[in-house]
């Protein structure tokens, strides 16, 4: 299984790895800190994951337009796509569940939250593949 997690965050995506050195060896995980990196991947057709976690808020790029990208794209349409996001504007999470995006994790400071959130995504998927 592939997991790839887009934040540009570095404490985000610090912990996230942190989180996920306890996960099963079965497991590859790829951090992106720099979003128009998985856009230029996704241009190169060189994209490939099993599960994307992403953040919607980003510096330099509308996360909401590389989601749906990402979506619209036949080789991704039935990927899951998991947000974790500071956004907490309810039109935005309604748009993301228009593009079939059935889980959006709301960031907290409590990082024992993200792991069960976490945790439970990746068993779900592995039951699966």
């Amino acid at each position: 299984m592939k997991i790839i997690f887009l934040d540009d965050s570095n404490i985000v995506l610090e912990t996230l790895q942190m989180l996920m050195d306890n996960v099963t060896d079965a497991i590859d995980t790829f951090f992106y800190k720099d979003a128009k990196e998985i856009l230029k991947l996704l241009e190169l057709d060189n994209l490939e994951f099993d599960i994307l976690f992403s953040e919607i808020l980003f510096n330099n790029l509308d996360g909401m337009n590389l989601i749906t990208i990402i979506k619209e794209n036949p080789k991704f349409k039935d990927k899951k796509v998991v947000i974790i996001t500071k956004e907490n504007d309810k039109k935005k999470i309604d748009a993301l569940k228009y593009l079939g995006i059935k889980e959006v994790f709301t960031k907290s400071i409590y990082s024992n939250h993200l792991e069960v959130f976490l945790n439970n995504i990746i068993r779900q998927e592995m039951r699966v593949l």
